[in-house]
């Protein structure tokens, strides 16, 4: 029994699914599974290894935005406060930072495509961070621009 509860993350993201959607997260094959209010399978996104923890680092940031140094350290494998040091305390602003934060940020476009199965989507936020949104809001936010 001990080992299904550290095997799967069960996640009803408030604001981002519907209240009777669950999102299941199965830590051992890296793979996020939406279930309805009936427990049916609606959708599953198999990750890669790395997209896997970059998925997994900002489900863990919800309600709020995921930092840059998080999702540095995730992908990196490396401690957050090591990445901050490396972010924000000697590149940022420069040049090194964006040639550090490139390789993150190309992964998550993998990422925010695999995630819009579930109508959930990374957001940018300037020099910030990533928010997950609601695919919808997101669609509403772009049509008011135009």
């Amino acid at each position: 029994m001990n080992e299904q509860v550290e095997r799967f993350g069960r996640y009803t993201l408030p604001g981002l699914l519907p209240s009777e959607y669950q999102l299941v997260v199965d830590h051992r094959h890296e793979l996020a599974i939406l279930h309805n209010a009936e427990r049916d399978v609606v959708e599953v996104v198999t990750f890669t290894h790395t997209e896997y923890l970059l998925f997994k680092t900002l489900l863990l940031h919800v309600p709020y935005h995921c930092p840059y140094e998080y999702l540095y350290a995730a992908y990196y494998n490396k401690d957050v406060e090591q990445s901050r040091q490396e972010l924000v305390e000697e590149s940022y602003g420069s040049e090194d930072w964006d040639i550090l934060i490139r390789p993150v940020r190309n992964l998550l476009s993998r990422v925010r495509i695999k995630m819009k199965a579930f109508g959930i989507v990374p957001r940018s936020m300037v020099d910030t961070g990533y928010l997950l949104v609601p695919l919808r809001e997101l669609a509403l936010k772009d049509g008011e621009r135009r």
